[in-house]
């Protein structure tokens, strides 16, 4: 009778030292499951936040003043722009004395102009940005497409010259450009603006150097300085040089003048 109730005990020992151990497993099984959850978790949120920081993903808001006389063509500016994701329309102006306002106080990085306007209109919001050596890129945007307001447009500094018939896909794409430093006119415009410079003009007082013509060649394709600097393998701060030198010589108050004065010239094709 001892002996068996010695087995039963020993037994019933094992059975409790078993159970012991099945409910230290228990938590450790759970543990290494949370803990596997977690090291999951953690290696997706490092994946994500390299994705959210690498270059390019988060996108450099381009703040952009509307400037135009008709509000319901304002409205639907704002509209338009506003389904871009790197686009922030920080203010509107209804005349040219209204976007000077606005421009000393948001301080945008891209002006959409109209020409005609009550007051000060597009022509003179551009020629006081050039006095007082502001430079906020400005995209005429306008229905007038006469030859002498397109002149008068890029001469004063405008960086684009868009009519109110564009697609928005160009207007998208002249924004970019420009707040990148690079200029764009509608082919339409451009063309305009060959017709009325086929004139010869007299030569240039200090002609351009082989380097010069070939920066040339590239600001009449749009390109800033970084894109210049990488097709010719010279530093940012080189092509800025012979941008510099380049409007000097064309007596150019910007590169879009610069661009028109080299057509007018023979310069570039």
């Amino acid at each position: 009778g001892f002996s068996q109730r010695a087995q039963r005990t020993q037994k019933g020992t094992r059975g409790i030292r078993r159970r012991a151990i099945l409910n230290l497993f228990v938590p450790l099984r759970v543990l290494r499951v949370f803990v596997a959850g977690f090291v999951s978790s953690w290696r997706a949120f490092q994946t994500v936040a390299k994705v959210c920081h690498a270059p390019g993903h988060l996108p450099t808001m381009i703040r952009i003043l509307v400037v135009d006389d008709h509000p319901i063509v304002r409205d639907g500016l704002i509209a338009v722009l506003t389904t871009q994701p790197d686009f922030d329309v920080v203010g509107e102006a209804g005349d040219g004395q209204a976007a000077l306002r606005q421009i000393e106080t948001l301080r945008p990085d891209v002006l959409l102009l109209d020409l005609e306007m009550p007051g000060l209109d597009g022509v003179g919001v551009l020629r006081w940005l050039r006095e007082q050596g502001r430079d906020v890129p400005a995209i005429v945007f306008t229905a007038f497409d006469t030859d002498e307001r397109i002149v008068e447009a890029v001469k004063a500094g405008a960086r684009g010259y868009l009519l109110k018939g564009a697609p928005r896909a160009e207007l998208f794409n002249a924004v970019r450009v420009v707040h990148e430093g690079g200029s764009l006119l509608q082919p339409v415009i451009a063309s305009k603006l060959m017709q009325r410079m086929a004139e010869p003009a007299p030569a240039l007082p200090e002609p351009l150097t082989e380097r010069e013509q070939e920066v040339l060649a590239l600001l009449a394709q749009g390109k800033t300085n970084r894109e210049i600097a990488e097709q010719l393998v010279v530093t940012e701060r080189t092509a800025k040089f012979h941008v510099s030198s380049i409007l000097g010589k064309l007596g150019a108050g910007n590169r879009t003048e610069a661009v028109v004065l080299a057509q007018e010239r023979g310069l570039v094709k």
